[in-house]
């Protein structure tokens, strides 16, 4: 299910760019999203989660925290990580980042975690599973297994 929520806010968020920070009609959109095959609970999800989002970076930037770190360009992979991440992977970590879903640190862990995963290639839906877990789990929304179980040479080990 976080996979399919971390897809409702990157659309949701494309939408409030694109209409200069304004959702003028969220039941249409609501509507267009379970069109799209997304439960109420999932948009419900979302919508929750961008609202608690939006409202803790007023509360930052009232209080003068931090800086707006997307300035700063992009992290360049590591030899051995461009041979791991896919270049559509890679690409949608960078959306994630630039729509601000995730901050410099989560992009470092879902790297980290996909470097971890033992697969030659992470593509696209890996990510997304690699992100939303750490997305959640920042954001106290974790889910209840608290961690991945992987298969490898040596057999089923977690990553928390």
């Amino acid at each position: 299910m976080q996979e399919r929520v971390l897809e409702v806010l990157v659309y949701l968020i494309g939408e409030f760019n694109q209409h200069q920070g304004s959702l003028n009609n969220i039941n249409a959109l609501s509507q267009g999203l379970v069109g799209l095959g997304y439960t109420e609970n999932e948009i419900n999800t979302a919508f929750s989660w961008l609202a608690e989002r939006l409202r803790a970076q007023t509360t930052a930037i009232s209080s003068d925290e931090g800086m707006d770190e997307r300035t700063y360009g992009h992290r360049m992979l590591h030899d051995v990580e461009r041979l791991i991440l896919t270049p559509k992977a890679y690409g949608y970590l960078i959306q994630l980042k630039e729509l601000g879903l995730i901050d410099t640190f989560q992009m470092e862990a879902v790297i980290e975690r996909a470097m971890l995963m033992g697969s030659k290639n992470v593509t696209e839906e890996d990510i997304k599973a690699l992100a939303s877990s750490v997305l959640f789990e920042s954001e106290g929304m974790a889910p209840a297994t608290g961690g991945y179980t992987m298969f490898g040479p040596e057999g089923e080990h977690s990553i928390n």
